[in-house]
C-alpha cells in the first residue's frame, strides 16, 4: 500500500519536501507502524518524530488508529510559544 504523508513545520524543512511517498506490505497500518516507516523513508526527522502529531482527513489521532490508502495523512510537529 502506497501511503502519501503531508510534512509540515521542522519535518518538511529538515525533509527538504512537504510531501512523502512511503509504501507499505502490511494489509493493516496503524499510526505507530506508519511512524517507523516514514523514519526508514525520511531518517533525518527521527528526532523530530516523539514530540510530532499525525492527522488523518484533518483530525489528531491515537497511536492505534488504521490508516488507509484513501487518507489524507499529515505530520505536524508540535510548536512552541508562549
Amino acid at each position: 500500500m502506497k501511503l502519501t504523508v503531508q510534512l509540515f513545520g521542522s519535518a518538511a524543512e529538515l525533509a527538504n519536501r512537504t510531501r512523502l511517498v512511503v509504501e507499505v506490505c502490511d494489509k493493516t497500518v496503524t499510526c505507530t507502524r506508519l511512524r517507523t516507516v516514514i523514519v526508514q523513508y525520511c531518517p533525518q526527522i527521527e528526532n523530530l518524530m516523539p514530540s510530532a502529531r499525525l492527522a488523518i482527513n484533518c483530525s489528531y489521532v491515537a497511536e492505534d488508529t488504521l490508516v488507509s490508502d484513501q487518507d489524507e495523512i499529515a505530520l505536524i510537529q508540535a510548536v512552541g510559544g508562549g
